[in-house]
């Protein structure tokens, strides 16, 4: 395991961490997390791919764990910077050795739309990748989702000029554009496809790779109906969806982080048999889901 910083096109310097196996990897996998959860949380299952001839990258978005500055008080940075620089600059990086497949969870599947290198991206698997309006999650949830954006995030925004994503247990402090993106999208429908100004339905359309897409029936955040509308949009992939139950894996939760804490180790294989299957696919057949 390596620590070492990736300097994005617009000057920012993000901390990466590389785990390397001793003989060539059979891919690079790039770890791209959700908001406010450091590359931390995803060392586990790095570790686990790592063990399978992988070489795995993990990194923090601008604003987050090792790539937080002393005080996000003034710090800019919205989901457009962690998209399109951020994930980007990370893509950039692992694509020098070859082969590289995406893990986006939540937000890290979000960003895919905001790629400006998406062609350097072979295949995608996500988890927990849905539209984030409240009314898709259970009932029982929205109070607790309207009390967020509606009465904590605007007064503890204007307290300390970000959203303390700790204090709120939310994960880490959050930068105060990616706050104010997060509570806008999540008013629509639609999440950012129903915000005109920014094409995102185009985007996505655009968006070539084969995406194998996960949910989970406990996922309050990213329920089945949600995540089946967020990838809708990605008409132009190969779109395999796959929706777990914690039950018939023997658990009692998964829940929209559970996928990758260790002690649910037993939904690794998914992931494990994804990556074998397109690494075993001939070439002509990647060149055709690409195309």
């Amino acid at each position: 395991m390596k620590t070492f910083s990736i300097v994005t096109k617009d000057g920012f310097s993000l901390s990466a961490t590389e785990f390397a196996p001793d003989a060539e990897p059979r891919a690079t996998v790039v770890i791209a997390g959700a908001t406010g959860v450091p590359q931390g949380f995803y060392r586990a299952i790095a570790e686990h791919l790592l063990s399978q001839g992988l070489r795995v990258i993990t990194f923090d978005y601008r604003g987050i764990g090792r790539s937080a500055p002393s005080t996000l008080r003034g710090f800019h940075a919205d989901y457009f910077s962690w998209g399109e620089q951020d994930l980007g600059a990370v893509i950039d990086v692992a694509a020098r050795g070859g082969n590289v497949l995406l893990v986006g969870h939540s937000f890290g599947g979000h960003a895919l739309a905001l790629l400006p290198n998406q062609e350097r991206v072979r295949a995608v698997f996500t988890f927990g990748v849905g539209a984030g309006s409240m009314r898709y999650m259970p009932f029982s949830e929205w109070p607790r989702v309207w009390l967020l954006w509606n009465v904590l995030g605007p007064i503890f925004t204007r307290m300390y000029g970000y959203l303390p994503g700790r204090m709120l247990g939310l994960g880490e402090d959050l930068p105060l554009g990616v706050y104010q993106q997060w509570k806008r999208w999540c008013a629509n429908a639609r999440y950012w496809f129903d915000d005109s100004r920014y094409q995102m339905a185009t985007r996505a359309a655009a968006f070539r790779a084969p995406i194998t897409a996960l949910s989970a029936d406990d996922d309050r955040w990213a329920p089945h109906a949600s995540v089946d509308l967020f990838h809708a949009f990605f008409s132009g992939s190969l779109l395999d969806r796959v929706h777990l139950s914690p039950h018939e894996h023997g658990l009692k939760r998964i829940t929209h982080m559970g996928f990758f804490r260790r002690e649910h180790a037993v939904l690794w294989p998914k992931l494990t048999a994804w990556i074998d299957s397109y690494l075993t696919l001939q070439p002509r057949a990647r060149a055709a889901q690409r195309a």
